[in-house]
């Protein structure tokens, strides 16, 4: 029933990003929430290397409500490197970004427009720049790490529900090796778990 949804070698993460729509907002998505009075909204990020393809890339899907079929939107295109923040970005943008992401549209908002390329030039000289092309996979994969643990941390320690939390998975993927998990939860606990099985 779904011979379709395989890859051959010439799949592109668009078109993998495609198939999750068909999988998540047709088949289980629309059943769900058609005629709910505040569907959920949900959103996932795909990314890895298009076949045959040098350089990753990312696209975004975001579910907002069954009468809506989203369709993919590219995130990060193959010559791009940074960080991506999804969900909860407030700790990862006021540590690197130096304010809040809500911050600038007010400030824009209250003041004389004729300023307003000397405010953004000056919100963006405050970002720090953590990524650069060339940099080690196993430093991604630690700072990926410490990004959540940070919002992890800030979430925890701020007034009102914990929003994050809880055991992190991470994986990374590369073009010569693939997906790979760095580090998974255990559904029981490590005494449960003695041969480290993930």
């Amino acid at each position: 029933a779904f011979a379709h949804w395989q890859l051959d070698d010439t799949y592109t993460v668009e078109q993998v990003a495609g198939l999750l729509v068909d999988m998540v907002f047709d088949e289980l998505y629309v059943p769900e929430f058609t005629g709910a009075p505040q569907p959920m909204v949900l959103g996932f990020l795909i990314a890895g290397y298009s076949g045959g393809q040098r350089d990753a890339e990312a696209w975004l899907v975001v579910i907002e409500n069954a009468s809506a079929r989203p369709t993919p939107m590219q995130a990060v295109r193959g010559d791009q490197s940074g960080w991506l923040a999804y969900a909860q970005p407030e700790a990862v943008s006021r540590m690197l970004n130096g304010s809040d992401p809500a911050l600038l549209p007010k400030v824009l908002a209250v003041t004389d427009p004729a300023h307003h390329s000397n405010i953004t030039a000056a919100f963006d000289g405050e970002r720090r720049s953590a990524v650069v092309p060339p940099m080690p996979l196993a430093d991604a994969i630690h700072l990926a790490r410490f990004l959540v643990d940070t919002t992890i941390g800030y979430s925890r320690f701020l007034l009102g529900p914990d929003t994050v939390g809880g055991p992190v998975e991470l994986a990374a993927i590369s073009r010569h090796e693939g997906f790979k998990w760095v580090s998974r939860k255990h559904y029981y606990s490590a005494e449960f778990n003695p041969r480290g099985r993930a």
